[in-house]
């Protein structure tokens, strides 16, 4: 399956909604769709990955890449996971690495704080 990516825009921020499979064939239509909104000047993006059934270790790769573009720009970028998402960023040792919630209304609150706190850890117990 390949990777489905929408963008709508929530509270003048942009929410990219991924579905399907986030793997080497499909991590640079991520890492594109993302680089397009920071050219649009987007310093916070919601990335929703609620419908992700797959991540492979490109897929990995990319969100990292990502976490370090938006860190390097005063940004932030918020994941959007579900159990699956939150299992392989526990197992691989990357949950600490973003900033994580589990809806999209968590996401704009979260960067609506200025403090940054975060809404809850990634992983489920």
């Amino acid at each position: 399956m390949a990777l489905r990516v929408t963008t709508v825009t929530k509270r003048r921020l942009p929410v990219v909604r991924l579905q399907g499979e986030l793997d080497v064939s499909q991590a640079a239509k991520l890492q594109s769709r993302i680089t397009e909104l920071v050219a649009e000047g987007h310093t916070n993006v919601i990335l929703n990955m609620m419908q992700l059934d797959y991540l492979d270790s490109s897929g990995l790769g990319s969100l990292v890449a990502l976490a370090k573009v938006f860190r390097a720009g005063s940004g932030r970028l918020v994941l959007i996971t579900n159990d699956f998402v939150d299992e392989i960023l526990a197992i691989t040792r990357l949950s600490d690495l973003f900033q994580s919630t589990s809806s999209e209304e968590d996401a704009l609150r979260l960067l609506e704080d200025p403090r940054g706190h975060q809404m809850r850890s990634s992983g489920h117990g």
